[in-house]
């Protein structure tokens, strides 16, 4: 079944999607906001996939294995103690393995290589609010009492794509 229409109207949606939530929250609670759902948005693409290489898929599940792993932990330390370098330091690492995204073999359908690279493009976002450089300032990371909540429910949603993905066949 070939699907071309629908890689525009998963981007348009989560655009659409990404503008709303991206009002109530801190910037860099709003931008992890972004990456749980661009991965969630992703998940039942990848899953009704058909004609894509089951090694393909299998690439792209692990993928977003990593990037749900990632976002859980992230909103446990984002919500945890510490200081904002060492909040920093340790979200860099979390997603040190997904933050290059993914390169899928030409061929892959439009629609699978759209939520894909909406979530790569979601990462390089959320990461940018971060100092990759020594040199450069750490933000201040302060969450407020409404983050905390954003946050928890971050991990939940972050967790409940992981249990999906771990259901999709390899």
């Amino acid at each position: 079944m070939k699907m071309g229409w629908f890689a525009p109207l998963v981007m348009t949606a989560l655009a659409v999607i990404l503008i709303l939530v991206g009002c109530t929250s801190s910037q860099i609670v709003n931008t992890l906001e972004d990456v749980v759902t661009a991965a969630e948005v992703a998940v039942p693409v990848i899953g009704g996939a058909s004609g894509v290489p089951a090694s393909t898929i299998s690439q792209i599940v692990t993928y977003l294995q990593a990037v749900s792993m990632a976002t859980s932990q992230a909103a446990t330390i984002l919500s945890g103690a510490g200081s904002s370098a060492e909040k920093s330091a340790q979200i860099i690492a979390v997603f040190a393995g997904v933050a290059s995204g993914l390169n899928l073999p030409a061929g892959t359908a439009g629609d699978v290589v759209a939520v894909v690279s909406a979530v790569s493009q979601a990462v390089v976002r959320f990461l940018s609010n971060f100092p990759t450089s020594p040199a450069a300032p750490v933000p201040t990371i302060k969450i407020s009492a409404a983050d905390q909540i954003t946050l928890s429910n971050l991990k939940l949603r972050s967790d409940a794509d992981l249990s999906k993905l771990r259901g999709m066949k390899r």
